[in-house]
């Protein structure tokens, strides 16, 4: 975001790292707001005085999602857990 003299101003998200971009709409001279991060939409508590950081935190850290490769493994690795487990049921019975 460039402020009044062509500054820009990147916030890390403290959740997960990625670069929060700043609404055009934002003054970055005199800001005292929230943010929601893009790619883990956690929402962060920003004040930015004369076009720096002056402090922020995490206000609500939300749950990333899966990807469907990492969905996908993790039904994997259930199912073959739950083939063991009835197997061995069906050792402990027989």
């Amino acid at each position: 975001m460039k402020g009044k003299k062509g500054k820009t101003i990147e916030i890390e998200c403290l959740v997960c790292g990625e670069i929060v971009k700043i609404p055009n709409l934002i003054d970055i001279e005199d800001y005292d707001g929230q943010l929601t991060c893009q790619k883990c939409r956690s929402l962060l508590q920003v004040k930015l005085v004369g076009s720096k950081v002056n402090k922020y935190r995490v206000v609500k850290k939300r749950p990333r999602q899966l990807t469907a490769e990492e969905y996908y493994q993790i039904k994997r690795e259930a199912e073959k857990e739950i083939k063991e487990f009835e197997a061995g049921i069906r050792g402990e019975n027989g």
